[in-house]
């Protein structure tokens, strides 16, 4: 058996928290009369300065529970009998153990080299046809020679590409502006572009 002013303290007025019975408003309205209405006259303060919250703690909700004692562990309880589970005893997998494979031992191949340019019909200027020369008279006196003609300039001859001229054997060449150049043997390097003043 439990005594009433142990289990019912609130009722009992014998916990550490209980309204007070000298708070008072115009010395006739108590704790029980803040009770009635307890969200709005809460904010009440007593004839003596003291709010609602103080003086009436269990009527405005605001009276803190005494300490309880330490719970006691029930004795039937048991503690957990049953052991964690194990660690895995899997060993890691190994790191890879394969070499990293070695750099290219093959040297790069040489830069190609630029392919020698030559004169095509799509690439010229002027497609120019040169005819098939008239079949000589051997027993007969030739006349009007192109070789023949007056101011022609060899083309082998270094004075004909100016002062300290060097008769050109690659890359493209302009023929001298005014002049009839006259090719009596065979060109054996491979030239560039021939550009053909129109003077010439």
């Amino acid at each position: 058996k439990t005594r009433a002013n142990v289990s019912c303290k609130a009722a009992c007025n014998t916990c550490s928290c209980a309204n007070s019975d000298t708070w008072k408003i115009k010395k006739s309205k108590g704790c029980n009369w803040i009770s009635k209405k307890s969200t709005k006259r809460c904010r009440k303060k007593s004839d003596g300065g003291i709010s609602a919250k103080k003086g009436c703690p269990i009527a405005c909700g605001t009276c803190k529970p005494d300490p309880t004692s330490s719970p006691v562990a029930d004795p039937s309880t048991q503690s957990p009998t049953s052991s964690p589970t194990q660690s895995p005893i899997a060993s890691p997998t190994r790191s890879p153990t394969r070499s990293p494979t070695r750099s290219p031992t093959t040297s790069p191949t040489n830069s190609p080299a630029a392919a020698p340019t030559f004169i095509t019909a799509e690439k010229s200027s002027e497609i120019v046809v040169i005819p098939n020369p008239p079949a000589p008279i051997l027993d007969g006196t030739q006349t009007n020679c192109p070789h023949l003609q007056p101011n022609l300039m060899d083309w082998h001859d270094a004075t004909t590409w100016g002062a300290g001229g060097v008769v050109p054997t690659i890359g493209d060449i302009t023929l001298p502006e005014s002049s009839n150049i006259l090719v009596n043997k065979t060109i054996t390097q491979v030239l560039g572009l021939i550009t053909v003043p129109a003077s010439s």
